[in-house]
């Protein structure tokens, strides 16, 4: 499968960025949409310049 295809199989939204506004102290929440527009299922990992102060919790 080339590249070109497996870029087209998620989108997100923003599709750019995403921005974190708040005190920097407390807990900060954004959205971001991700939408998988294939039959198959999709992983993706995240990553973060500074990620001793990024946490992920599922619901």
């Amino acid at each position: 499968m080339a590249s070109k295809d497996k870029k087209s199989m998620i989108t997100m939204e923003p599709n750019d960025k995403i921005r974190f506004v708040g005190d920097l102290t407390q807990e900060i929440k954004t959205h971001l949409k991700i939408t998988n527009k294939s039959d198959m299922k999709q992983a993706f990992k995240k990553t973060a310049v500074r990620s001793r102060y990024q946490q992920s919790r599922g619901k």
